[in-house]
């Protein structure tokens, strides 16, 4: 994709009593769209309280590009007493500097206060300073080689398997392997979210889909999702192979709790926000076939929720552990592995929120397994 270029002038506008924040500027790397703030004001903004009127940023993704390329002249903003005015974000796993966000800003506060703020590279070298001088290696691409030369490890051939209780609050996304064509089935279960807003949901009439495809493409088979009590998921396949299975329920949280095969969370196309189940810790399991990988954990931001992370390698020893929080934290895991099925476990830290998480992987593709009963040995990883 190729990022558009040109410019976006704001003049003489008023942005009052938003709700979140009055200006809002993520993920917008150098060399693309330059946003122009030219006499503008903002009044009062952030009514939700936890917001600063103004913010600059990454948004989301590990691999987002530093916020750059904006000009203030002449920014007023006012607010109350005691209120953040500016929110600065940098993604920790970016190594690039801030390079053209210029221009000044006259804070007014309504108790009297005000001040007066340059925005020049030693304002970018205080507020916008890189968190990392090690550039995160690229995503890998699960080529058909990937799923090709794959090792199946089945312990438990045709036997249901518990699998870890993970929710997906935005759309879930698996993938499984079938040793033959024919009849499969899964249990999943959907559930009401009570981790957004209550309003949104209708317990009584959770509705959503099931949609399967084999990883190479093709037809797409699909089924209703189970509801709120539970229930089976089932397809009938045409041959063996690689499978994905993607959920999304209007209303509420999917997961699935039970499998014959093999299957994964997919986190292949970027990380997919998940949900932890009550205070329950959650468990995957990975094998890391390639040198340099990186493995990538984060807390919810909004929500505040963090957790401990804990990564121990196929003899059970913990070789490392972190807080997974509001950004991006890269656990680089050792080139001398031990080879076999390595884990990482989130659990609850003591009075701390604990609901929404996110997983992903570089270097190699990102697939966790939900039991280690039922996995794969992954081909080689492609690096895009």
């Amino acid at each position: 994709v190729v990022p558009p270029k040109g410019g976006i002038r704001y003049v003489n506008c008023t942005f009052e009593r938003s709700k979140s924040n009055g200006i809002s500027i993520l993920g917008k790397p150098a060399g693309t769209i330059l946003a122009s703030f030219e006499n503008c004001t903002v009044v009062n903004a952030a009514t939700n309280g936890t917001d600063a009127a103004v913010r600059i940023g990454s948004s989301g993704g590990f691999d987002q590009p530093v916020t750059d390329d904006i000009h203030f002249e002449n920014l007023t903003v006012r607010l109350d007493d005691g209120r953040k005015w500016l929110k600065c974000e940098r993604s920790l796993l970016s190594p690039d500097p801030v390079t053209n966000i210029l221009g000044n800003a006259r804070v007014i506060r309504n108790g009297g206060t005000e001040e007066t703020v340059v925005f020049d590279a030693a304002w970018a070298e205080k507020y916008m300073k890189p968190k990392s001088n090690r550039p995160l290696p690229k995503r890998a691409l699960a080529t058909k080689s990937v799923w090709r030369d794959a090792k199946i490890v089945d312990k438990k051939p045709e036997m249901a398997v518990e699998l870890s209780r993970i929710w997906f609050p935005y759309g879930a996304r698996y993938v499984f392997y079938v040793p033959s064509k024919g009849t499969i089935a899964f249990a999943g279960l959907t559930r009401p979210s009570k981790a957004r807003d209550a309003n949104l949901y209708v317990p009584d009439s959770l509705k959503g889909a099931v949609k399967i495809q084999s990883v190479n493409g093709g037809k797409i088979y699909t089924c209703d999702a189970p509801g709120k009590y539970g229930g089976d998921i089932v397809a009938v396949l045409p041959a063996a192979g690689f499978y994905t299975l993607s959920a999304k329920v209007t209303g509420g949280d999917f997961a699935l709790v039970s499998s014959r095969v093999p299957v994964a969370a997919d986190m292949r196309k970027g990380r997919g926000t998940m949900l932890f189940d009550g205070n329950n810790p959650a468990t995957f399991w990975f094998d890391v076939p390639a040198s340099g990988t990186v493995m990538l954990v984060r807390g919810g931001t909004y929500s505040k929720s963090c957790a401990d992370v804990a990564v121990s390698d196929a003899k059970g020893e913990k070789v490392m552990q972190t807080v997974a929080n509001g950004d991006w934290n890269a656990l680089y895991l050792p080139d001398k592995h031990v080879p076999g099925l390595w884990r990482v476990d989130f659990s609850r830290i003591k009075g701390k929120p604990y609901s929404f998480y996110a997983l992903d992987m570089a270097v190699q593709p990102a697939i966790f397994f939900l039991s280690p009963d039922k996995t794969w040995i992954l081909g080689v990883a492609n690096p895009n």
